[in-house]
């Protein structure tokens, strides 16, 4: 990572410095030749100043014509000359014409406005040129020798020219400057580039080399936090969390598989010591009977047992739940209350409905059954014989709201956080004939302490939630939260849609 972050800041540090360099430079020699073209052309217009315009055409009178320094032609690198329309030359500085060797014979008539030219000794020179033409033309004028003094001329090429090599010797200086102040740049950028990256990636190394050395169960040991709070600090506190939270799970996991495994041992040991005895000597057909049907009872509670833990381990992989359906909860629950009037204590069951209208929710109806029998048949172990039972149905905060509420001895504060984990055991148990569970577990999977953790997976399974609140001696109430669902069908009048059993 840190090679990858350096070549890429490197690259794209390369890259705008060469564009700055380029850009500078091309300024910088745009701006010094304008400026050397602004000389010319003063130079230029002093030149032309100088030819006089005639009705018989244009009069130079060469040799005559001295400029100094002060109007800009002699002096500076400042060359002039003065060709006629045939290219020939009727005056020029300086007069030897040795400094200006920079045109070409007849090549002063096709210049443009300003060219760079470069003479034979190699020598680079910017030229300007300006045509100077008689109006009207002088007819039969003579055509003059080089540096003849003809009094006047139809067409005459005014040239003047600059060297160019103090230019090109301060663009070759900047562009030096600007290549060794590139790299100089770019090689400490390298360098502290490349240590600031180590320097910040120095804590991931360490959580790197922290990781590799855990064990497969050592869930207990943390990462060492950074102080800063950038990214990296963020994913060590979140790797953190992270061991903690498997730490619990592994710590849940291991407390059921051993409540599990003494749950299963129980009727296991049980059944076995019951076919031990029977088989010892020959017993009357009514106590292999006998042992038969308790042997059956152990195995159907066994598969009960066994079934619940498949449904929470399927459950708790986000297995979907088949089935599920439009109901009415308005309409289906007083059904449902039915099948608990044969019981022992159908009689101090009471259905409260506070909705007055269809109220729909996306459930499985069995299952939902099933997670009611669980409250119920717990309100029922913790309650005694007589003392109502409560199944309310309300609507809050947008949901469907069923509650289950007895009046028994309650849940202590330490153990309500627990109440829905399997196999949880109640520090008092204050209930003969429960095994501690805390509030029983209802329906069949009683004194197992498993009924609470299956209505909370199932509460789950329907985009649910399922709460417990409780005080020692006043009773506790647990309440199903369902979402409402919309478009309900049409329902048939009389329809009660399928009750579960216990």
């Amino acid at each position: 990572m840190t090679t990858r972050l350096t070549a890429f800041f490197l690259i794209a540090l390369a890259v705008v410095l060469a564009l700055f360099s380029v850009t500078t430079w091309c300024l910088a020699r745009s701006y010094l030749y304008r400026a050397a073209d602004e000389r010319l052309d003063l130079a230029l217009a002093a030149l032309g100043s100088a030819a006089e315009q005639e009705v018989r055409g244009i009069e130079w009178e060469p040799r005559e014509h001295r400029f100094d320094s002060d109007r800009g032609l002699s002096g500076g690198g400042v060359s002039w000359a003065v060709y006629d329309r045939r290219g020939r030359v009727i005056d020029a500085f300086p007069r030897t014409n040795h400094d200006f060797d920079v045109l070409q014979p007849g090549r002063a008539n096709d210049l443009g406005p300003a060219e760079t030219v470069v003479a034979q000794g190699g020598q680079r020179f910017r030229v300007l040129a300006r045509r100077l033409q008689a109006s009207p033309a002088p007819s039969g004028a003579g055509e003059p020798a080089e540096f003849d003094a003809s009094p006047a001329f139809d067409e005459v090429t005014l040239v003047v020219a600059g060297s160019l090599e103090a230019v090109d010797r301060t663009l070759a200086r900047l562009g030096g400057v600007m290549a060794v102040t590139s790299v100089g740049l770019w090689a400490l950028a390298l360098l502290g580039g490349r240590w600031m990256c180590r320097r910040a990636l120095l804590p991931l190394a360490r959580m790197t080399d922290q990781v590799q050395a855990l064990g497969a169960a050592d869930y207990s040991a943390r990462l060492d936090v950074p102080p800063t709070k950038d990214e990296i600090g963020v994913l060590a506190a979140a790797l953190n969390d992270m061991l903690a939270r498997l730490r619990e799970s592994y710590d849940r996991q291991r407390r059921f598989a051993a409540d599990a495994a003494h749950q299963l041992r129980t009727p296991l040991t049980g059944m076995l010591g019951q076919m031990d005895v029977c088989l010892r000597h020959p017993r009357p057909t009514q106590e292999y009977e006998r042992v038969i049907e308790r042997v059956h009872g152990e195995t159907q509670h066994l598969a009960r047992i066994v079934e619940a833990l498949l449904f929470l381990a399927r459950s708790g992989a986000g297995e979907m739940l088949p089935n599920r359906q439009l109901v009415d909860l308005s309409n289906w629950l007083p059904g449902y209350a039915e099948h608990w009037g044969d019981r022992a204590r159908g009689p101090d069951l009471r259905v409260e409905n506070e909705v007055h209208s269809p109220l729909w929710v996306n459930v499985q109806p069995i299952l939902l059954g099933q997670l009611l029998d669980n409250l119920v048949e717990n309100a029922f172990h913790h309650s005694t014989p007589g003392s109502p039972v409560v199944l309310r149905l309300a609507v809050r905060e947008g949901q469907a709201v069923l509650s289950v509420i007895d009046r028994g001895e309650g849940i202590a504060p330490a153990d309500l956080p627990h109440v829905f984990e399997p196999f949880y055991r109640a520090r008092d148990a204050v209930r003969p004939g429960t095994n501690g569970d805390v509030n029983g577990v209802g329906g069949d999977l009683s004194g197992v302490g498993l009924g609470l953790a299956v209505a909370h997976q199932i509460a789950r399974s329907f985009s649910g939630q399922l709460t417990a609140e409780s005080r020692p001696g006043a009773g506790s109430r647990f309440e199903l939260r369902l979402p409402i669902a919309g478009n309900p069908p049409a329902v048939r009048d009389g329809a009660v849609p399928a009750l579960t059993s216990s």
